[in-house]
């Protein structure tokens, strides 16, 4: 998983991730590993870039399920594709909003909520997916549910790097 190779100008990106930032030539070398891979483990993003990988998902990917907007098939897709699923991670929320409105949450669009924690002053779209069995040994199986809340963020210099909860 930790191989990166650049793209050709013939060869589209990988769907991986569906998030929406400007990353830096850096950074974006590394969200983009071998084609059909994930990008390099989570212990060489940063806490931030690690934030977005879980919790970004603008606009909502589209279930594979086609007669609808499929929350479960929405979480197992999405679960598998982040890496949160080896092992099965129990809870996971993602936010259907750009990256830039969760960025706003930790300056003037939040609230304080004690030590690092900001309170949204918006409403979000989210999906959030549990675990649906008790193994956290894959094949992981997720049930699913899409609201609009408002959501606790930790913010460090000014950037979200943990998603808290939905209030």
């Amino acid at each position: 998983m930790s191989g990166c190779r650049s793209h050709g100008a013939n060869r589209s990106p990988p769907h991986y991730p569906s998030f929406h930032f400007l990353p830096t030539a850096s950074q974006q070398q590394r969200y983009h590993g071998p084609e059909g891979t994930p990008p390099n483990t989570a212990a060489s993003l940063t806490r931030y870039e690690k934030f977005l990988r879980q919790h970004i998902d603008y606009p909502r990917t589209a279930a594979p399920d086609t007669r609808a907007r499929n929350d479960r098939s929405y979480c197992n897709l999405m679960m598998q594709r982040r890496g949160m699923a080896r092992p099965c991670k129990h809870t996971n929320t993602f936010v259907h909003a750009p990256a830039s409105q969760l960025r706003d949450i930790c300056g003037r669009a939040g609230r304080p909520a004690g030590r690092n924690l900001r309170n949204s002053n918006n409403r979000y779209r989210i999906t959030i997916c549990r675990l649906a069995s008790g193994s956290t040994r894959p094949p992981c199986n997720y049930r699913g549910g899409s609201s609009t809340r408002r959501i606790r963020v930790a913010c460090v210099r000014g950037l979200p790097v943990h998603y808290d909860r939905n209030l």
